[in-house]
């Protein structure tokens, strides 16, 4: 199984670096989304993550954890359907 992990605010993809260790020897496959709520707007963010997810659900079953801001992230953007997808 994919496992999507995304990083809370203020936090980077290293923050989560212990739990994908852990998760990879137990055979799962893993990726981290990375943002900068300093230098993105929150709606650029949820577009990337939604476009994103698009992307990893093409390819069969996945997880998802999540943490803090990242948990609101992905909230907003499996509920985000006015966002526009490149044909």
């Amino acid at each position: 199984m994919k496992i999507l992990l995304i990083h809370g605010l203020s936090r980077t993809p290293l923050s989560l670096s212990g739990l994908e260790s852990y998760l990879q020897v137990r055979g799962a496959t893993t990726e981290q989304f990375s943002y900068f709520a300093f230098a993105e707007t929150f709606d650029s963010i949820v577009e990337r993550l939604y476009l994103r997810l698009r992307a990893i659900a093409n390819q069969g079953t996945y997880g998802i954890v999540a943490h803090s801001l990242g948990g609101l992230l992905i909230r907003a953007a499996l509920a985000n359907d006015s966002i526009k997808l490149p044909s």
